[in-house]
């Protein structure tokens, strides 16, 4: 950790609200605001840690690579990156296995990128401590219902 003060979920909600406003109808744009990708990151990283969490599995495109640098190095932690092509899904890295995992994205727009990365992981030997998203949305919302690992976003407050 770098020693900075923890991040209130009020101060997250607050940098989730800033790049909301410079996307409307989008995506977050992370790569556009470092500070809010800083506020984030370490937001989740505080989150994470009280599930455990000891590593970071994220999908490999660029809005998850900023949030996971921010929060890997908070964890002091690596980053394992999946990649889905052409319907397989395949890890990029390596992982040591044994380890619990935050499994995180900037949103998750399907059941399925949630199940995947679940399954990818569990095949890595990463057990899911914990599944995070900036913007649940209606697909992380549902799902959390039917997974057996516990989810948070700041958009939704404390974890269920």
């Amino acid at each position: 950790m770098t020693g900075q003060a923890e991040v209130s979920t009020v101060t997250a909600l607050e940098a989730v609200e800033r790049l909301a406003a410079n996307r409307p109808g989008g995506r977050l744009n992370l790569l556009g605001d470092a500070h809010a990708a800083e506020t984030l990151g370490r937001w989740f990283a505080a989150q994470a840690r009280t599930y455990g969490a000891e590593i970071v599995v994220i999908w490999d495109e660029p809005q998850a690579a900023v949030l996971a640098h921010v929060v890997a190095r908070e964890m002091n932690c690596g980053v394992v990156r999946v990649l889905s092509e052409e319907g397989l899904v395949e890890l990029v890295d390596t992982p040591a296995g044994g380890e619990h995992g935050l499994l995180l994205a900037d949103s998750f727009d399907s059941e399925n990128a949630v199940r995947s990365l679940i399954g990818v992981s569990e095949r890595a030997g990463i057990t899911p401590a914990v599944i995070a998203a900036i913007q649940p949305g209606e697909v992380f919302e549902q799902i959390m219902l039917t997974i057996p690992y516990p989810t948070f976003s700041p958009v939704q407050g404390a974890a269920r």
